[in-house]
This record gives structure tokens, C-alpha cells and sequence, in this order.
């Protein structure tokens, strides 16, 4: 990729959640996990998993499953019936009505173990860390290869409900949903980004 090519694909990476049904080439989704392969990890462990959804039936089971989460979740927030239907709805469209759904997932192979809890537990924010890193560089090169995707977060506050729906081995952490697919942007609703006068120091 050009350099030209990887700031546009950041100036016009947008989420999108519709697409419009075409599918989405195994070739070209692999071509998108092997950009992940050069995110920065900690002591290069690249400590991501891919689950990559195809079929509908594990796309049902999967929103399903979380959606029941989510209702048990959202009672406790004061929320009307109708409120919390609707959000249910919405996460399930997204995630069945998606030609591919890709689970990204931690796993803490080669995480260093320290005697202390606090240098623990910031060795696990690294790796949290480096998941990210690993999304970010999934969503760009969809965008540069013309697809469309959406960012989900949810699996961080459902792991073990995502990881029974997909009967995932145990260690393999659920962390992020990306859908992926053909669709149509709307500039229009894109949120305008704050300036960067507003989010920098320096000294």
C-alpha cells in the first residue's frame, strides 16, 4: 500500500453496519488478517486469535447468546422494555445480517509473570494494548481494499458468553466483533472528530 493510499484509507475509514448482502472473497479476508500479522505486540508475541464467521447458524447463536446477556445486563440500568428491546434488535442485525463477522480474541501466551501484582497486570494491558493495535490495522485494510466494517466492543463485557457460543478452547479471551462486508457510506452522519489543539500537551 501506497503511502498516499494509507492516509486516505485513515482520512475515510468510517463504521458502517449495513452492507448490502454481496460476499466477501475468503481470499480477501485472509489478505486483511495477514495486515494484523505486523501490529505491534509486546516481546512480538502478536498474542491475537482470529474466529472468522461465515454461516448464518453460528452468526444466530452468537447474537442470540449475546443479546440475552445484554437484556440481563441492561435491566439493571433503568431502562424501559421497548428501550431495551430496541438495542438488542440493533446488535443482532449487526452481527447476522453481516456477509463476515470476525471475533478477535486474547491469548496470554508468552505474557511474562512478575512478582508483583501491579507489573502483572500492566503486562496484561500491554497485550489488551496490542489487540487494538491489531483491530486497527483489520479496519484499515478493509477500507483500503474497498470493504466496509464496524468496530464491535461488546465481547469485552460478555467474553465467557462469547466464548461458550463459539465453543472457543479455553485461554482464548473474546475481546472485539469486526463485521465485515460491501456497503454504502454515509458521509453525512459521520461524527465530526475533535480538534487537536484539544487532546495534545506539550512540554
Amino acid at each position: 500500500m501506497t503511502p498516499e493510499r494509507m492516509a486516505e484509507a485513515i482520512s475515510t475509514r468510517q463504521s458502517v453496519r449495513r452492507y448490502d448482502g454481496r460476499p466477501v472473497d475468503e481470499a480477501l479476508v485472509l489478505s486483511l488478517l495477514e495486515a494484523t500479522l505486523l501490529a505491534p505486540s509486546p516481546h512480538n508475541t502478536q498474542p491475537w486469535r482470529f474466529v472468522v464467521i461465515r454461516e448464518a447458524a453460528t452468526k444466530e447463536r452468537l447474537a442470540c447468546r449475546m443479546g440475552e446477556k445484554l437484556r440481563h445486563d441492561l435491566k439493571k440500568d433503568k431502562l424501559t422494555d421497548d428501550e431495551i428491546e430496541g438495542i438488542i434488535t440493533r446488535s443482532y442485525q449487526r452481527i447476522t445480517a453481516a456477509p463476515v463477522v470476525i471475533v478477535i480474541c486474547l491469548v496470554r501466551e508468552g505474557m511474562r509473570q512478575y512478582p508483583d501484582r501491579r507489573r502483572n497486570q500492566a503486562e496484561l494491558l500491554m497485550f489488551t494494548h496490542s489487540v487494538g493495535a491489531a483491530v486497527q490495522n483489520l479496519l484499515l485494510a478493509a477500507e483500503a481494499r474497498g470493504l466496509c466494517a464496524c468496530w464491535m466492543a461488546a465481547p469485552v463485557y460478555c467474553s465467557p458468553v462469547v466464548a461458550r457460543a463459539l465453543k472457543l478452547p479455553p485461554g482464548v479471551i473474546p475481546h472485539a466483533i469486526v463485521t465485515l462486508g460491501y456497503g454504502v457510506k454515509d458521509v453525512a452522519a459521520r461524527r465530526p472528530r475533535r480538534l487537536l489543539s484539544d487532546l495534545t500537551l506539550h512540554r
